[in-house]
């Protein structure tokens, strides 16, 4: 079906759009194994100093999984061109946790994997050289990063990525296998006992299947008027990230374990069998109406007000003792965004770019940054007179405010949303 769908949409195509999809896997482990050791009580003892309990917490990678995405590529004069991506990278952390009383490790461990999601948007420029049969380029350019789950919520969201590939075509189609390289800033830093720390330094290798490059037309919305120039519709979608940072809670308990009362000894204690509990917040949904604002040369503004409830996992007290309760707040988010639609005569991808505003019910509003900044790219396409619009889109808010932290929670500043509208 994708085959037949390029084919037919190639022919109508001229010389300088590009949409596809890319794929790979990475070459790299994204994160360092780390082991963290830290006091957690202590046993007092009728005779006999008092026993320390400590527990050894190793954090390492799980598998790497795989890299996927849709790109779009638009090319320019003398060789040149500039490609956007929004690519999906899920990644595997595990967590391996083992108790000690005094110089006895108990026996049995407990291991928890835990799956983060990863957006990466690389936005490269790129040149290919001059041959006739396959084109070898370059790229380079800044990357930006949205990822969920709290071990990992200060994982660096701006990098830098840079890459080597060739280019060939077959029919309609062009392949380009590459290898890329990402330096990712450093981690901020941790509050929490234990947690991810990622190798600034990746390498993947990816593959681009696209279609051959495609016209887009110049010509001007039907009508001069500014009624003529206005669309109204909806758009809905999912958050691909969760909104807050203490969005997940963990509980290892162990059993009662007694021992002799001059030290502990393998025949004394009993073993330690642990219950994992986990707690996450849902993502929940966007949704709300839109209106479009077309102007000259395919750019248009389009402001959005989408209902989007914020879920955060609320832990009675800093002990976990009782059970985490989920709490649901209301919040309304207001992108207003600038866009460059590639006008061809089957779709017409598009990017945009523009600030975007927050407002959340109490009692966060004092205390969630209220604006930041929306980029995403999708494509459009119209049956009958009804326009389809399937996005992803990458949003960065500002801080929150200082004293945010103290109650226990913290936005995601870096997210990522998948968003569909529907306009007439």
């Amino acid at each position: 079906m994708f085959v037949g769908c390029v084919s037919a949409f190639s022919a109508l195509a001229q010389n300088w759009l590009s949409i596809g999809v890319k794929g790979g896997v990475p070459l790299t482990d994204p994160f360092a194994d780390r082991t963290y050791s830290y006091v957690t009580g202590t046993i007092r003892q009728p005779f006999g100093p008092p026993i320390v309990e400590a527990q050894t917490t190793r954090v390492f990678g799980g598998s790497r999984s795989f890299i996927l995405g849709p790109t779009l590529e638009v090319e320019l004069p003398f060789g040149l061109a500039v490609e956007a991506d929004a690519l999906y990278r899920p990644m595997d952390l595990k967590v391996q946790q083992t108790t000690s009383l005094g110089n006895f490790v108990l026996p049995g461990s407990t291991t928890l994997l835990t799956r983060i999601d990863a957006w990466e948007f690389p936005i490269l420029a790129k040149y290919r050289l001059p041959l006739p049969l396959m084109k070898p380029y370059v790229e380079a350019g800044p990357s930006f990063r949205a990822t969920s789950a709290s071990l990992a919520q200060h994982m660096s969201g701006v990098g830098f990525s840079a890459g080597i590939g060739v280019e060939s075509h077959i029919g309609p189609l062009r392949i380009a296998p590459e290898v890329r390289y990402t330096h990712w800033g450093s981690d901020g830093s941790y509050t929490v006992p234990y947690h991810a720390s990622s190798y600034p330094n990746q390498v993947e290798f990816l593959a681009g299947l696209a279609t051959a490059p495609a016209a887009f037309g110049t010509a001007s919305p039907a009508g001069s008027g500014w009624l003529r120039r206005l669309s109204f519709g909806v758009k809905a979608g999912l958050p691909l990230t969760t909104a807050f940072l203490s969005d997940e809670f963990g509980k290892v308990s162990y059993p009662s374990i007694r021992c002799g009362d001059f030290g502990p000894n393998p025949s004394d204690c009993a073993d330690a069998s642990a219950t994992v509990q986990t707690y996450r917040a849902s993502r929940n949904y966007l949704v709300g109406p839109l209106v479009e604002l077309r102007l000259p040369l395919n750019f248009s503004v389009e402001a959005d007000a989408l209902y989007h409830p914020l879920s955060l996992a609320t832990a009675p007290d800093a002990r976990l003792i009782e059970l985490p309760s989920i709490k649901t707040f209301g919040s309304w988010e207001f992108p207003v965004v600038g866009k460059y639609k590639f006008r061809t005569p089957f779709a017409s991808p598009y990017l945009e770019a523009g600030p975007t505003f927050r407002t959340a019910s109490s009692p966060l509003k004092h205390y969630l940054s209220s604006a930041g900044v929306v980029a995403g790219l999708g494509v459009e396409a119209t049956i009958s007179r009804l326009r389809i619009a399937p996005e992803v889109r990458f949003v960065h808010w500002g801080h929150d405010a200082p004293d945010a932290g103290s109650l226990f929670y913290s936005s995601r500043r870096n997210q990522a949303q998948f968003l569909v509208g529907l306009l007439y």
